[in-house]
């Protein structure tokens, strides 16, 4: 049934165009009926084995406390994306004083920016520099946006359609390979042979986005090098969109043709629908309903604020799972997260 989805897919067209106009297809006429219906069967083999295994190493999420992968989209949440980092806010003069005098700390700078949704970033911004907190959501996100582009719902346009690769930049760091030749081993491992011209013309046509993860996981010794690939890479390319992840901490402001955003915190909305899809991959629906009366009860106004972040709400379904109720004290939402996560793995 995959390889049914797959075949129909963007990948596919684009792979037998690009191939028809580098020759390596043969057609009879202007029309480009295809003459050569072997060549043509090894190239949407190709789009396909590509497609499959792009979704075999990315198209899951490790959700803590359940022993198995799952797949992306039955627990995906969408998200929402702050069109400025938190930390170009300008500092109002009364909460500095405030913060020099002990009273107040940077947290409690509120950006009015509720954000918007993340595909809508994507369209408007062809190369994105994306920071967020640890657990907000960053590589989440982008596997969500390659699983939309390999099944053409990325854009809102066939003619923008493209091909997705992504880049797990701490891996690609160590395997010290100019970043083309990187990309061409993605492509390799997919049985796809001499594939370095396909994947540079359709790097020029702007038909392939690439997403690199992690940008702070690379150390700090390669690090120079990995921005200046990626800056050469991007300013060669410049049709092909372009998403970079990084944790906050971590960043530095190199890239001078990239805006830089922010993951947002869930809403009250995205909680609730994260829950819910926590809890039916448990099998326990129910469960979901008691979560959320008890969450939103005055008592728990706390870990309202807490739970914004994706991977620390995952943390307090974890541990009403194990307990049907919330622990009095908040901190031990975390010890009792912990807990049951050591049990169960």
């Amino acid at each position: 049934m995959l390889a049914e989805t797959i075949a129909a897919s963007v990948i596919v067209k684009i792979f037998i165009g690009t191939a028809i106009e580098l020759g390596r297809i043969a057609v009879k006429d202007a029309k480009k009926v295809i003459k050569d219906e072997a060549e043509k069967k090894r190239y949407e083999k190709a789009a396909v084995e590509y497609s499959k295994n792009l979704l075999k190493l990315y198209g899951h999420v490790r959700v803590i406390g359940l022993n198995k992968p799952l797949p992306l989209e039955g627990v995906y949440t969408d998200v929402n994306i702050l069109s400025r980092p938190t930390g170009n806010i300008p500092l109002p003069e009364h909460l500095a004083e405030a913060i020099f005098l002990g009273k107040a700390k940077f947290g409690d700078v509120k950006e009015e920016d509720k954000g918007r949704e993340g595909k809508e970033v994507l369209r408007k911004y062809d190369k994105l520099f994306i920071l967020g907190k640890p657990g907000a959501g960053k590589t989440t996100f982008l596997k969500h946006t390659m699983h939309q582009a390999i099944h053409g719902k990325l854009y809102d346009s066939p003619k923008r359609d493209v091909v997705p690769v992504f880049i797990e930049l701490k891996k690609f760091s160590e395997s010290e390979l100019p970043i083309l030749d990187y990309i061409v081993e993605q492509f390799d491992i997919c049985r796809f042979t001499d594939a370095k011209p396909f994947i540079e013309k359709i790097l020029t046509e702007g038909q392939v986005i690439i997403l690199c993860d992690g940008l702070d996981e690379v150390m700090k010794e390669k690090r120079g090098k990995v921005i200046k690939d990626l800056t050469d890479l991007s300013n060669k390319y410049l049709e092909c969109p372009f998403i970079i992840t990084c944790r906050i901490a971590a960043t530095d402001y190199s890239y001078e043709k990239f805006t830089y955003v922010e993951m947002a915190d869930f809403n009250d909305q995205q909680i609730d629908t994260f829950v819910k899809n926590w809890f039916t991959t448990e099998g326990d629906v129910v469960k979901s309903d008691g979560f959320l009366k008890e969450f939103n009860q005055a008592k728990n106004k706390r870990l309202r604020e807490i739970a914004r972040t994706p991977l620390l709400l995952a943390m307090m379904c974890l541990s009403y799972s194990e307990h049907q109720t919330f622990p009095s004290r908040h901190s031990q939402v975390y010890s009792q997260a912990i807990d049951a996560l050591l049990y169960k793995w």
